[in-house]
């Protein structure tokens, strides 16, 4: 998808939320590393970011590497009416312990709660690889249903 101009087209590559990071990779991926935990500012540092990428490039792909999540602040995971407007067209975290994946779990059914009809397309997966090939086919697949072809 074709970048937009405006200022979000001035996006830095690499954004740093406290210990966390997230790195920009062209067409559409959002690359997260959590580390530790989660505030509330971080947690809204981080959908920001999410969000101008998301009105940049047209739809995001999110990989997260949660190996070293600590906690996320009830606050934040109770503030997710941002993630309504991130156009998030598949989410592929790796690395999640089993507590990760319950919280993360119930931010996508407070996002469909929010925003009916939203299916982010969570998936879970063991390694950072699995996840990538994943987004690769979730991406070809998109592609060719926008261009007419399955």
């Amino acid at each position: 998808m074709p970048p937009s101009s405006g200022a979000a087209a001035s996006l830095p590559e690499e954004v740093i939320a406290g210990p966390h990071w997230m790195r920009f990779e062209a067409p559409d991926l959002i690359c997260v590393r959590a580390h530790g935990n989660v505030t509330l500012a971080e947690m809204r540092d981080a959908l920001a970011y999410q969000r101008a990428v998301g009105e940049r490039q047209g739809r995001v792909f999110l990989l997260a590497d949660m190996s070293a999540l600590g906690t996320i602040d009830p606050r934040a995971r109770q503030d997710v009416g941002i993630i309504r407007s991130i156009p998030y067209r598949g989410i592929a975290v790796h690395g999640a312990s089993f507590q990760a994946k319950i919280v993360i779990k119930m931010l996508m059914v407070a996002l469909r709660v929010f925003a009916p009809g939203a299916d982010p397309h969570l998936h879970f997966f063991s390694t950072e690889a699995e996840a990538r090939r994943w987004i690769a086919e979730r991406r070809a697949a998109l592609d060719r249903e926008a261009s007419g072809r399955s």
